[in-house]
């Protein structure tokens, strides 16, 4: 029962960090990319030629992903263990620090997500949070905490 919900939750886990990995191959879904906020009218940052036009490039650091969810379905059988849980969240930390430096040039991820209604940014973004939630449960203690 137990070695059930754990292969369950291993292949939840790696589904989601596939899923937040395979973003960047599809995205922007709406066509638009990364929108300037509301400080101004908005507009697209690919619209701008000396530097805003890269913007759109920095979601590849959801790619970054596929790193834990490659090493999870490797040891799919086995407890996740300190170095693979610490080997995600610095997935975590530079996928979703790669993002946000767009946000340096023109980019507002905020803005983008909730107003441009862009699924797309919001679905990985939401598929990172969900594993990260699955890891804490994945982790030898967190395991059996839950059940």
């Amino acid at each position: 029962m137990r070695r059930d919900i754990h292969t369950c939750v291993s292949r939840l886990y790696a589904a989601l960090l596939f899923y937040a990995a395979s973003v960047p191959f599809f995205w922007p879904t709406n066509g638009i990319g990364f929108v300037a906020g509301p400080r101004s009218a908005p507009f697209t940052c690919s619209e701008l030629m000396s530097s805003g036009g890269d913007a759109n490039a920095m979601i590849i650091g959801f790619v970054g992903m596929s790193i834990p969810a490659l090493l999870r379905v490797i040891l799919m059988p086995k407890p996740m263990g300190r170095v693979e849980f610490g080997l995600f969240l610095v997935s975590i930390a530079l996928s979703l620090g790669i993002v946000s430096l767009a946000t340096l040039d023109c980019a507002e991820i905020l803005h983008t997500m909730i107003w441009q209604k862009d699924f797309g940014l919001v679905s990985a973004y939401g598929a990172v949070f969900m594993a990260l939630v699955l890891a804490f449960i994945l982790r030898k203690t967190g395991l059996r905490a839950v059940l």
